[in-house]
C-alpha cells in the first residue's frame, strides 16, 4: 500500500511540475502596481510625432484607460487582413511604444494580457513556414523584453485555437 501511494504521489508531483513549463510563466509573476492619476495624451507635434498618423486611434485607446501592466493602454489596429498594428501608450507620461509582436510578419496576431500583469502572449501564424508560434514578452524598463519564443504547432493550429 505504501508502494502505490508513494508511487501516486510522486506521479502526482510530476504532473503539477510539467503544467507549467518555465518558459510559459503565468502572469501572477510579474505583477503591475496599478497607475491612480489622470491619463496623459502623447505629444505628437513632438517625443511622439512618429506614431501621428495614429494619432486618433492611440488618443481613444489612451483615453479609454490602463489595459496593460498597471499604466499602459495597448491598442491594437487592424492593418489588413490578419494584420494588426500594436502600440502601447504609458497613460502616465503619455509616451507611446510600439509593441514589437505587429505588423504584417504577424498573421492573425491575438494577445493576451491583463492590467495587472507585466506579462504579455503573442501568439500568431507564421505563412511562409506553415507555423503557429507564441512569445511572451514581459514590460520591464520601458520596454517590451521577450521571454522565448515557442513553435505550437503547424498553421492549422492556429487556425483552430
Amino acid at each position: 500500500m505504501n508502494k502505490i501511494l508513494s508511487f501516486v504521489l510522486a506521479a502526482a508531483a510530476v504532473s503539477s511540475a510539467s503544467a507549467e513549463p518555465a518558459a510559459d510563466p503565468p502572469f501572477g509573476r510579474y505583477p503591475a502596481q496599478a497607475y491612480q492619476g489622470s491619463v496623459r495624451l502623447p505629444d505628437f507635434k513632438g517625443r511622439d510625432r512618429s506614431f501621428a498618423m495614429y494619432r486618433t486611434r492611440i488618443g481613444n485607446g489612451m483615453k479609454d484607460g490602463v489595459n496593460f501592466a498597471g499604466h499602459l493602454a495597448l491598442i491594437e489596429i487592424g492593418c489588413g487582413t490578419g494584420c494588426r498594428l500594436v502600440f502601447a501608450g504609458d497613460v502616465s507620461t503619455g509616451k507611446v511604444y510600439r509593441f514589437p509582436a505587429s505588423g504584417e510578419d504577424y498573421a492573425s496576431l491575438a494577445l493576451s494580457f491583463r492590467p495587472d500583469s507585466r506579462l504579455i502572449k503573442a501568439h500568431w501564424e507564421n505563412y511562409e513556414h506553415d507555423q503557429c508560434l507564441e512569445e511572451s514578452f514581459v514590460w520591464e524598463r520601458h520596454r517590451f523584453t521577450s521571454q522565448g519564443r515557442k513553435i505550437l504547432g503547424n498553421g492549422e493550429f492556429c487556425r483552430e485555437s
